[in-house]
């Protein structure tokens, strides 16, 4: 059980990653590289603002207690939390970098009006 819902709680950390990047580039192709950037920043701060009510929630003892028996059954069955994130990040990684999309985009714009001037 605690291993599956370590599956969703990676699954769904990935998919929102997946979500953020694609929304960036989906935004890039029909508003440009600014509009763009401007939304990779809102969702960073969006993400930024999660992260931070969760590790308030977990600042209280029920929090803390919950981290450590969460903590002792990983090590119990053990999960490698280490495998788990490079899984992760693998897997992010492999979605594409938004921030090489939209230095690409910047580039691909500046040299359209070049041209055409």
């Amino acid at each position: 059980m605690s291993t599956m819902f370590l599956a969703l709680e990676n699954s769904s950390k990935i998919l929102a990653k997946n979500l953020a990047n694609n929304t960036v580039m989906i935004v890039s192709h029909k508003y440009g590289a600014d509009m763009a950037a401007a939304t990779d920043a809102a969702f960073a701060t969006a993400g930024n603002s999660y992260q931070t009510f969760y590790n308030v929630g977990a600042l209280g003892a029920k929090g803390i207690a919950k981290r450590a028996v969460k903590d002792t059954a990983k090590a119990a069955i053990g999960v490698d939390q280490g495998e788990v994130n490079k899984r992760a990040d693998k897997s992010q990684d492999q979605a594409g970098d938004v921030g090489q999309v939209l230095k690409s985009l910047g580039s691909s714009e500046t040299n359209e009006k070049k041209g055409g001037s």
